[in-house]
């Protein structure tokens, strides 16, 4: 039923986003109204990834177990949306793939 699934545990639903992204060379559109919370870790809160076709066998199935579930957009092909962060995949590979590594680097 899920196509991916990553935790919020670090960076929030910002960075679990990103990542999701970058690693699967798609992009993601949505909105969260939560501002700079979407920054905010925790434990509790997951992001998954449900393919169309299951979205509602998905949403039927959470409340069985007391899910609260949230749909805050949806994958795209080729930029990153959430709320005021936008920018294009190739900006967000750059930044998540080769900003340590400039970093490390100027202190050689």
């Amino acid at each position: 039923m899920l196509a991916s699934a990553k935790d919020c545990s670090i960076g929030g639903i910002a960075v679990a986003l990103g990542k999701m992204s970058v690693i699967s060379g798609l992009g993601f559109k949505g909105a969260t109204r939560f501002g700079v919370n979407n920054f905010s870790e925790s434990l509790s809160r997951v992001i998954v990834e449900v393919a169309p076709d299951k979205e509602q066998e998905f949403l039927n199935f959470c409340p069985s177990f007391a899910l609260k579930v949230v749909k805050i957009g949806e994958v795209t092909a080729d930029s990153f949306e959430l709320d005021d962060i936008k920018t294009s995949s190739e900006e967000l590979n750059e930044l998540y793939f080769e900003s340590f590594k400039k970093i490390v680097e100027q202190d050689l």
